[in-house]
């Protein structure tokens, strides 16, 4: 892609199902926007330093709306964004079809206030009428509503329920059950070639009611999705399941394909679709296992043995404290422990001090550094603790650990961990002022608090000399005056942030 050459204000949108070619419960959520200024003078767009509203649910009491009904809502919120910064306003429409501009009049508000990077808040409307009529009607929230504070985007700053009063009826979209396969699993775990096997699928209902879940049916192999009814396979019945609720059911005297090859374990919950849910697409689930040639077993792909080593990172830890300040190294643990069957070589392990995306091979090249793992027994692991430099950039990073191995293992998905971590950039410059003292000034961000440390020479500690100090903002540096330097020498000086 190539950003627009022109300064100015720019909206990047995205738009799922964009011909609208599916029916959905809503159709009012389907677009986002990132907005980005280009300033005169070759400035940047500008997409550190600022907070970024988001709303990431709507939610009502009751959940089933009736014609004319009082009722409460709740409207979850959110800061993606790099800095604190104040939310502004909530207001809420009761029935607001298109997006709602900006300072736009009518409906109901709230002040939300500040949100720290990350924060999230709980908005609650009471005393709400509904719509005492037949039809839809569209529940839009929207965020920071008179465009008070600057953000990341602007885009996502508006979310809409969408429900139905049909004539002799409540809403549509609410008081339905969900049912959702959430894991298939076997026993024993590792399948052979004509094995005999259990498996058990674990049924949740993700709705808004109770209801039945009907029939669990199963098939051996069967690669496309399932239709309604479809016959062949087993079956068992599943019962009603409340909302929230979950059940395990197990499939015995099951087995296996007797050949080599890939095979699909299909299972696939109200198979005879007889209860109306939120959502039919998620009905269905796969395990997927091979039988490769010499009798491997079904999580060896490639070989004739499944005896082979796995290596994972089972830890990923700060030693003491995250780190918060550019320019201070920091320390990690990591834990490399083989979970296979057989000993093999761990190879090396890469740590990135920021590394959001996925390790791939060839990217060892970027690591910070690296360590030997060496051979490790199966069920064996390895501990070490290394040093690591800290980011120069303010914001979110991701520690990440990926260990590469020369053996063939059971499986390399498992071959990397990462944890997050913010950072804070500060720029501190000092200055001696005769009959005043040392003057300390650093840049500063919306919601932070700072501590200034000194020592008085190279080989001490240093010491804090005054904590808990809040931003100046909308002043954009803090100044500190040590008044009483040590005398008769030099001192040295560091500041250090803390986000809300």
């Amino acid at each position: 892609l190539t950003a627009t050459n022109a300064t100015g204000t720019f909206n990047l949108r995205a738009f799922v199902d964009a011909d609208n070619a599916t029916p959905e419960q809503s159709e009012g959520d389907n677009q986002s926007t990132l907005t980005y200024t280009f300033a005169p003078g070759g400035g940047g767009s500008g997409y550190t330093g600022k907070p970024d509203f988001a709303i990431t649910a709507i939610t009502t009491e009751p959940a089933m709306l009736t014609p004319g009904c009082a009722f409460t809502t709740t409207v979850a919120l959110v800061n993606y964004g790099l800095a604190a910064g104040d939310a502004g306003v909530l207001r809420m429409w009761l029935d607001h079809p298109a997006a709602a501009t900006n300072q736009e009049a009518g409906g109901v508000e709230l002040p939300v206030g500040a949100l720290a990077m990350g924060g999230t808040t709980n908005i609650i409307f009471t005393g709400l009428t509904a719509t005492n009529a037949t039809g839809t009607f569209n529940l839009r929230a929207f965020v920071d509503a008179d465009n008070a504070t600057p953000e990341l985007s602007e885009g996502n700053n508006q979310s809409v329920m969408t429900y139905t009063f049909a004539p002799g009826g409540g809403s549509g979209y609410t008081g339905k059950p969900d049912f959702a396969i959430t894991a298939i699993t076997t026993e024993p775990a590792m399948l052979t070639p004509g094995c005999s096997f259990t498996a058990t699928v674990a049924v949740v209902n993700y709705g808004l009611a109770a209801g039945d879940a009907g029939v669990l049916r199963m098939w051996l192999n069967h690669p496309a999705a399932a239709t309604n009814q479809e016959a062949g396979g087993v079956e068992l019945p599943v019962g009603a399941l409340e909302l929230g609720g979950t059940t395990n059911i197990i499939f015995t005297g099951l087995t296996a394909t007797n050949a080599t090859g890939t095979f699909n374990l299909r299972a696939f919950v109200d198979a005879d679709n007889a209860t109306p849910e939120l959502s039919e697409g998620n009905n269905q689930s796969v395990m997927t296992y091979t039988f490769a040639p010499g009798g491997g077993g079904s999580f060896d792909p490639g070989a004739n043995s499944w005896s082979r080593p796995d290596f994972t990172v089972t830890e990923l830890a700060f030693v003491g404290a995250a780190p918060s300040l550019a320019g201070e190294p920091f320390t990690v643990r990591v834990t490399v422990a083989n979970r296979g069957l057989v000993a093999g070589n761990g190879g090396t392990l890469y740590l990135f001090a920021s590394k959001a995306d996925w390790a791939l091979p060839g990217s060892e090249a970027s690591a910070d550094t690296n360590l030997t793992v060496g051979v490790l027994a199966a069920a064996g692991a390895r501990t070490f603790d290394v040093q690591l430099p800290t980011p120069s950039a303010r914001g979110v990073h991701h520690l990440r650990a990926y260990v590469v191995s020369p053996e063939t293992e059971w499986s390399t998905g498992d071959n990397q961990s990462s944890i997050m971590y913010g950072l804070q950039t500060v720029q501190v410059s000092i200055e001696m002022v005769p009959g005043v003292g040392v003057v300390v000034t650093w840049n500063n961000y919306w919601g932070d608090t700072y501590t200034v440390y000194r020592k008085a020479d190279l080989s001490g500690t240093f010491e804090p000399l005054a904590t808990n100090i809040p931003s100046a903002r909308p002043a954009e540096q803090n100044v500190f005056i040590d008044a009483n330097p040590p005398a008769g020498g030099a001192a040295l000086y560091k500041v250090g942030a803390s986000a809300w």
